[in-house]
């Protein structure tokens, strides 16, 4: 899994353990993770 900040902005993730990435998912610049969603 691959997290990027882009252009100043940076994902938003809940405490570790809360959320779930696939391994082969990249995640870049304003996105906003929900605990357990």
């Amino acid at each position: 899994m691959a997290i990027f900040e882009l252009d100043g902005e940076a994902p938003e993730l809940p405490a570790d353990g809360r959320y779930w990435i696939a391994e082969s998912a990249i995640v870049i610049g304003r996105v906003r993770l929900k605990t357990n969603a």
